[in-house]
């Protein structure tokens, strides 16, 4: 809920922005020439956006993890903290070449 999704389909490509901060990228991504290279899917996101989308999904979610461990909390919390203040961006590519079907995956840091 509250969650904003634009897309925007050109010959080549299907363009997403969760969120609206990316939405006037979106042509100029759908517009760019084909690599020609065999890509099926090609996809990129901030993963500390997405950590925080998952930690806002967290509290809609009625889970019972059962016996409680002391600390626990807090380690995962402190985890939480500094994947988001160190991690980039996650990129995944997905090509099929007379080879097969090869996948590359890379990730940024700040």
């Amino acid at each position: 809920e509250g969650l904003e999704v634009f897309a925007l389909m050109g010959t080549n490509a299907i363009g997403v922005s969760v969120g609206a901060q990316h939405v006037q990228d979106l042509a100029t991504f759908i517009n760019v020439k084909a690599p020609g290279d065999g890509t099926l899917l090609s996809v990129s996101h901030d993963m500390g956006k997405q950590m925080a989308i998952q930690a806002a999904l967290d509290g809609q979610l009625d889970f019972d993890a059962g016996e409680e461990q002391p600390g626990a909390d807090e380690f995962a919390e402190a985890v939480e903290k500094a994947y988001a203040d160190t991690l980039g961006r996650s990129r995944v590519d997905v090509r099929l070449t007379a080879d097969g079907l090869h996948i590359d995956t890379s990730l940024t840091f700040k």
